[in-house]
């Protein structure tokens, strides 16, 4: 049994008004005078008039604490690929790409190479199950262009000069350059995996599968799908650990066509008020939660609108959000134990090289049974912890179930177990992410350039670049005050 395909609407077109050192160059030195160069940076240690860390719960590691910072729609190479090179040290530098070196064909068989971005109006690359498919081709990962109608966007990269705080903190920290997004499809399949271990194959019946999950977004015309299968955070309730899903712009607003919140769709959410506002507390908590020494165990933190990072917005207002989470963790009493996961939730439809290796099919009795789930398309992940260690290259192969997994182990006790049934079983033979951390080490705290101190060149991208591209925008009143600036 097959499925019709269609290319599918994305699950949000961005509208315009929508509310270190790398070869011997300090990447932030490359900011505009004013924005950089020997200001202080992040702080540690506690808040000024704050609490210390109240955290009492179990734990097998230091990391007492495990943020999960999920932006969208972009691959590894997309991002840090066209200088992975200049990541990690000696033998142990990331995976990237020769832009010379990697020729991609249109239907004709005309060559093209991967080339520098330099505007992002409309760009919004196909990443439905359909397409992604298409561009995945069986392991050959070579349809980006044929299957986006001979254009070539989908092959374009960014430069460390484009981002240079996600630059930067990648070398401050680890990089992962070998995670793969769950599935080979679009956001909230992937959302799905990164909350609950699956995108709901082996819950969803055929009757229930109309070109929506588990393979795409949910269709526009139907209603908001409801779903019921066990999340982490019903596994962590189960065992008395604390969470919270704190939530920026309408990252939790459960609509017809998805939330970045995928928690919202669950029932025993939905139906259950003091749990759905757990899921969907604004992110204005979370720096009152560290303020107080009241950061849960588990936290996700959901964004939408500007700061997503969601195409065709450049990487600007997104990287603001990232500083700032980073400012505030390492300003607090929980830095010395927590673990921060930046990831992205897909590769938006952007190349990547690099082929997965398989490891769920579609069950049998739904459409394109045997058909391959994922893992999907490389996916830039930075790990953020004074246990992370320095300018250091991750290579295990992981996905996003993997840092569910790492939840597992990291809280699990004699007592309580802390186990997720929805991870198919062939992904828990993936890499164990406790092996990216050194609880050996000097703690590792950099002074990293602060949002304040980004904001300046981020306005100028995002006001006068995208305009000269003729899709200005506006900044959204919440957005300023969102990174403590007046």
């Amino acid at each position: 049994m097959g499925r019709v395909r269609r290319r599918t609407a994305s699950r949000r077109q961005f509208v315009s008004n929508a509310a270190a050192t790398i070869g011997g160059l300090t990447l932030w030195s490359l900011l505009p005078s004013g924005c950089g160069g020997s200001a202080s940076g992040s702080s540690t240690g506690q808040q000024s008039g704050g609490q210390g860390d109240q955290a009492n719960w179990p734990s097998n590691t230091p990391i007492q604490h495990v943020v999960i910072l999920c932006q969208e729609n972009h691959s590894f190479d997309n991002y840090f690929g066209a200088f992975a090179a200049t990541l990690g040290t000696g033998a142990n530098t990331a995976l990237g790409f020769t832009p010379d070196a990697l020729a991609y064909y249109n239907s004709a068989g005309a060559a093209f190479h991967p080339y520098h971005m330099t505007q992002f109006c409309e760009l919004n690359p196909d990443h439905s199950w359909d397409g992604s498919h298409a561009k995945w081709n069986n392991g050959a990962m070579d349809g980006w262009i044929t299957e986006q109608d001979g254009q070539t966007g989908a092959i374009g990269y960014f430069e460390a000069a484009d981002h240079i705080y996600h630059a930067t903190l990648a070398q401050a920290f680890t990089i992962a350059d070998h995670n793969f997004c769950s599935q080979i499809g679009p956001t909230l399949p992937n959302r799905l995996y990164l909350w609950s271990g699956t995108s709901g194959w082996d819950y969803l019946t055929p009757t229930q599968v109309v070109d929506t999950l588990p393979y795409d977004n949910p269709v526009l015309s139907l209603p908001p799908p409801v779903l019921g299968w066990q999340t982490m955070a019903d596994v962590l309730d189960a065992a008395q650990i604390p969470w919270k899903c704190y939530s920026i712009a309408d990252g939790s607003v459960p609509t017809a066509i998805g939330a970045f919140n995928p928690l919202v769709f669950f029932s025993q959410f939905q139906n259950n008020p003091q749990r759905l506002a757990q899921a969907t507390t604004d992110f204005s908590q979370f720096a009152s939660d560290l303020a107080s020494g009241s950061l849960p165990a588990v936290s996700w933190i959901v964004t939408e609108a500007i700061v997503s990072e969601h195409p065709p917005a450049p990487p600007d207002m997104g990287q603001l959000l990232v500083a700032k989470v980073v400012q505030d963790l390492m300003s607090s009493s929980a830095w010395s134990s927590t673990a921060l996961f930046v990831t992205y939730d897909e590769g938006g439809g952007y190349f990547d090289h690099v082929p997965p290796s398989i490891l769920e099919l579609v069950p049998a009795a739904l459409p394109d049974g045997g058909g391959a789930v994922g893992p999907g398309f490389r996916v830039p992940m930075t790990i953020v912890s004074p246990w992370a260690r320095p300018n250091t290259v991750f290579k295990g192969v992981i996905d996003h179930t993997s840092i569910l997994q790492f939840i597992e182990r990291n809280f699990s006790s004699s007592a309580t177990a802390v186990m997720l049934p929805t991870i198919a079983t062939a992904r828990r033979e993936l890499a164990d992410l406790t092996s990216a951390f050194d609880f050996t080490q000097a703690p590792n705290t950099p002074t990293l350039p602060t949002a304040a101190q980004l904001y300046a060149q981020a306005r100028k991208t995002l006001l006068d670049i995208n305009t000269a591209d003729g899709c200005g925008s506006v900044i959204p009143s919440w957005l300023l005050p969102l990174f403590g600036l007046s």
